[in-house]
């Protein structure tokens, strides 16, 4: 835990949490940072049992129905600067796993969940609708799923569909499938571990067997709440970085920590920290309860997704030049925050909710 976390000590999470971090911390400086990489930490993660805490024990999982977990192994890989594997991360355990535990059969649970559980196969879920032709046994997609996490590597995808019948449902697709195009040419510069392309739905074939009883905007709701997050917690390792950094550096003969404009800025900026995580804490309390309501995601996402951005701003400012060079984590934080925003916490989704919440 740094020294802006212990300043501001945080109650959503209890010693059985606190002592998770502990091990996960443990895990991520072992096992992710040397070399990260998506399918080496959920091999390693699945092997540890991180990754089906909330999954029944016969399908390999603690049955832990508790969300918090995931939530502190996501923050701990974005508090090392791991912020795409922090989305795949989260994705994977905190949207994609929950999504399958309440709204598929035990059947389709038993041939999903062990591997997932496992980290044998990665999930990725799309964040918009297709196009759903309904057919004898099953049905036929079409359509485009934008920026989805977890598509380089994806073992299992789970994509939202719009059928005629107006009944929300879920296909869960192998990736190898026929009709299923990843676009992977270009490779962004920022949240490259998180493997975000494109996926293109040509005329696949789904059996009613591949479908689930899913619901779009919880599914845009979770992603929100984990991406808010994850959000957060990039914030504060900026913050961490920019404190080391001008408490190290001299101009002047002075540190840049001494100088008034240093410290009023990132007092400013802590204080902002603590406030959206107040947020993020009752957010997921609530969805503990089972009562988050998606405009509140939404309103958490619009603002730790800015939190996140400003923080990276504030801290490469104070890093100077140093701070656009590579070998500074600054840079590549700068890079991420802007993917993030776009990917995750894109202000003309959420507002169009908020707006919506105000009848407007």
């Amino acid at each position: 835990m740094s020294e802006t976390e212990l300043a501001t000590a945080r109650r959503v999470f209890d010693d059985e949490h606190e002592a998770f971090r502990d091990s996960f911390a443990v895990f991520v400086k072992r096992e992710v940072v040397p070399a990260p990489s998506a399918a080496a930490m959920f091999a390693a993660a699945g092997r540890n049992g991180f990754l089906g805490i909330q999954v029944p024990e016969e399908l390999g999982g603690a049955a832990v129905p508790d969300p918090r977990f995931g939530l502190v192994g996501a923050e701990e890989l974005a508090r090392n600067g791991l912020l795409g594997l922090g989305l795949s991360f989260a994705t994977h355990v905190g949207v994609a796993i929950p999504a399958l535990l309440d709204d598929s059969t035990d059947e389709q649970q038993a041939r999903w969940l062990p591997d997932l559980v496992s980290g044998e196969r990665i999930a990725a879920v799309g964040g918009n609708t297709v196009r759903f032709s309904a057919q004898p046994g099953g049905g036929r997609l079409d359509g485009v799923v934008l920026g989805v996490v977890n598509a380089a590597s994806a073992g299992l995808l789970l994509i939202p569909v719009a059928g005629p019948d107006g009944d929300p449902r879920v296909a869960v697709l192998d990736p190898r499938a026929p009709g299923v195009r990843i676009c992977n040419e270009i490779e962004p510069m920022g949240l490259s571990d998180a493997g975000l392309f494109d996926i293109h739905l040509d005329g696949v074939e789904v059996d009613e067997q591949d479908l689930v009883h899913g619901n779009l905007m919880r599914i845009q709701r979770d992603q929100r709440l984990w991406s808010a997050v994850l959000a957060v917690a990039g914030a504060r390792t900026a913050l961490d970085w920019a404190l080391d950094y001008v408490r190290g550096r001299k101009v002047f003969g002075r540190t840049v920590a001494s100088f008034e404009n240093t410290r009023y800025a990132l007092a400013a900026l802590l204080a902002e920290i603590v406030r959206t995580e107040s947020l993020v804490d009752s957010c997921v309390r609530d969805h503990c309860a089972g009562r988050l309501a998606p405009y509140r995601a939404a309103a958490l996402a619009l603002s730790a997704g800015e939190l996140l951005c400003r923080a990276a701003d504030q801290a490469l400012q104070l890093h100077g030049g140093y701070g656009y060079m590579r070998e500074y984590p600054i840079s590549q934080a700068f890079a991420d925050a802007r993917y993030f925003r776009l990917a995750s916490c894109s202000s003309e989704s959420v507002t169009a909710i908020l707006a919506a919440e105000l009848g407007l």
